[in-house]
């Protein structure tokens, strides 16, 4: 696509296929730029999947009542969590990294709150096993999907899967 002109993009748009890796990636590094150290910035429409072309053409008009609301309601989420989640303003460390994968913690030493972030660019899914982190010390803890809010057991298996090109977001809290 770099080599077409703004005329020759104007008429183009991604198949469905290159659509929907674009959409994954998106949430991928939105995930992680909202989860890092710093402010993120997003993009004039990135939020709601606006194509473009090169400069000065980058951004087609807001699609008003046309967004993407999957894309829309993801980046609601990451600000609800960046706002709520008292942890992403405290310490990071890198847990793992490998083969396309990379677990970072961020936390909170004052209201015991630690959230895990685990980032996968591979084709394949990817298994983080929380046991290895917290050993037998995980039933002390709760755990949540930062995004959706749901608690996720962790009871009998300790690990969780992050799909293929996406990430997830797991808040742990320390029981009583």
């Amino acid at each position: 696509l770099s080599g077409l002109s703004n005329a020759e993009l104007s008429h183009h748009k991604m198949s469905d296929d290159s659509r929907r890796l674009a959409v994954k990636r998106l949430k991928l590094a939105s995930t992680l730029q909202y989860t890092v150290y710093g402010f993120p910035s997003v993009y004039y429409g990135d939020e709601v999947g606006v194509e473009g072309g090169h400069d000065p053409f980058c951004r087609t008009p807001y699609p008003w009542g046309l967004e993407d609301s999957e894309l829309l309601d993801h980046y609601k989420a990451l600000g609800k969590m960046r706002k709520e989640c008292v942890c992403l303003q405290g310490g990071f460390e890198t847990v793992c990294h490998g083969h396309g994968t990379y677990v970072f913690r961020r936390t909170d030493e004052k209201s015991g709150e630690e959230l895990y972030v685990a980032a996968n660019t591979s084709e394949n899914d990817f298994v983080f096993d929380f046991g290895g982190v917290f050993g037998g010390n995980i039933a002390k803890y709760t755990f949540t999907d930062a995004l959706t809010e749901e608690a996720i057991d962790l009871s009998e298996n300790t690990a969780v899967t992050v799909g293929a090109v996406s990430a997830k977001a797991v808040c742990a809290v320390r029981r009583g």
